[in-house]
């Protein structure tokens, strides 16, 4: 496994053997260096030019700071061996949080002897939420979210027979926001569980920078603005000529370019206009301090009344991105969406497809090539299926005589 999936760094669980014999299984395994938990429950293995240092540990985890020159910043790599008692894991989910390295990237790995959704188990009593309660909370606090997978949606079994036999999703990779703000590209692989009872997991972390232009997305937030409708109605009022249907696309299109100069130039972005009406707010505020005027006291009314409106525009915004409609009220909730929209793009990138024969294919080019030829066979099929149970609940709207 380390020589066909080119290995730079391997996190191994291990209980029965002794931390004395870590070095004649880096030498064996063929990396240069190993580091190990005190009380021998975790091994880490990498190759240089990684750099690997320890920055904390607990009974059941060992946090990392790694460096690495295509990493653009160090990364805190938390390799975790959860117990199997929820006393315990509470012990461990405090002790992460403790340790947590605020605003920094952080992906934390490992064994966590917990189930979160129904899926992830199977036989056995059933899946009761009370479970993962805690682990669940533990994410929250910290702002991790599941890095997904592909494979099998187990982990571990527990190698019984027939009824007697368990499957769960016991081992995950969770990262934290900051791993997005690096344009990080995460993928996992749960692998043959074979001999262990625990599958092994295979992440690859990855720069990537995606150059493609981003399609035209109407913004909600545009409509509140003042000038809006104006530019509407002068792009639509332009005349245009041609068949019905070439009019309406000709119209649209060019009311996008009016829509996008009309943001470029009046609008701008709305963080930056955030940023902007706040220093204008507090800079009117230092003047009041000076004992301003009457016309100093107007300006600051006025400076906040557009402050107030950047901010709602920007937060209904990330609202829309993040497409989550249950949160109504509150304070400004601009991070929340932030994060959730960071979240869907990361989980969102397709890593890999299956090609026409069931293989899996990875490389960009070829899922881009994969993709044009599954739909180009779809919509140019010569003859659908017609179902006559559906065409008979279609109305009938024109007549044989209009047809001719």
């Amino acid at each position: 496994m380390v020589v066909s999936n080119k290995l730079q760094l391997l996190v191994v669980c291990v209980s029965h053997v002794h931390v004395s014999r870590a070095e004649e299984f880096r030498i064996r395994l063929g990396f240069d260096c190993v580091r190990t938990h005190s009380s021998r429950l975790l091994w880490v293995f990498y190759n240089l030019p990684i750099v690997c240092s320890v920055a904390t540990e607990g009974d059941q985890f060992l946090s990392l700071e790694i460096c690495h020159p295509q990493l653009p910043a160090p990364l805190t790599v938390t390799a975790v061996h959860a117990a199997s008692t929820g006393e315990e894991r509470r012990v461990l989910w405090d002790g992460l949080l403790h340790c947590q390295p605020h605003q920094k990237p952080w992906i934390v790995v490992g064994d966590f002897n917990v189930v979160v959704e129904p899926w992830e188990k199977r036989g056995g009593r059933p899946f009761r939420v009370a479970e993962a309660r805690d682990f669940v909370d533990f994410m929250g606090s910290a702002g991790l979210f599941d890095g997904g997978f592909s494979g099998s949606n187990f982990t571990w079994c527990n190698n019984r027979h027939s009824r007697a036999r368990i499957w769960k999703r016991l081992d995950h990779i969770l990262l934290n926001e900051a791993c997005m703000d690096l344009h990080l590209s995460v993928t996992v692989d749960h692998l043959a569980r074979h001999p262990s009872d625990h599958a092994p997991l295979l992440m690859a972390v990855s720069t990537r920078l995606d150059s493609k232009p981003w399609c035209f997305r109407f913004i909600n937030a545009w409509a509140d603005h003042e000038e809006f409708l104006g530019v509407v109605k002068q792009s639509w009022e332009q005349e245009c000529e041609g068949p019905p249907l070439h009019v309406l696309c000709s119209k649209l299109q060019r009311l996008r370019r009016s829509i996008q100069a009309w943001n470029k130039e009046r609008v701008g972005n709305f963080s930056d206009n955030v940023r902007k009406a706040e220093a204008e707010v507090a800079t009117l505020d230092q003047c009041m301090l000076g004992g301003g005027s009457e016309n100093d006291q107007l300006q600051l009314h006025q400076a906040q009344a557009r402050l107030s409106r950047a901010l709602a525009m920007e937060e209904a915004l990330w609202k829309q991105r993040s497409k989550v409609k249950w949160l109504q009220l509150g304070d400004r909730n601009t991070r929340f969406f932030h994060s959730v929209v960071k979240q869907r793009r990361m989980q969102a990138v397709i890593h890999g497809v299956h090609d026409a024969n069931q293989e899996w294919v990875t490389e960009d080019a070829r899922i881009g090539a994969e993709a044009i030829k599954y739909f180009s066979s779809l919509f140019s099929m010569e003859e659908a299926p017609a179902n006559s149970e559906v065409l008979g609940v279609i109305p009938k709207l024109l007549s044989e005589d209009d047809n001719e």
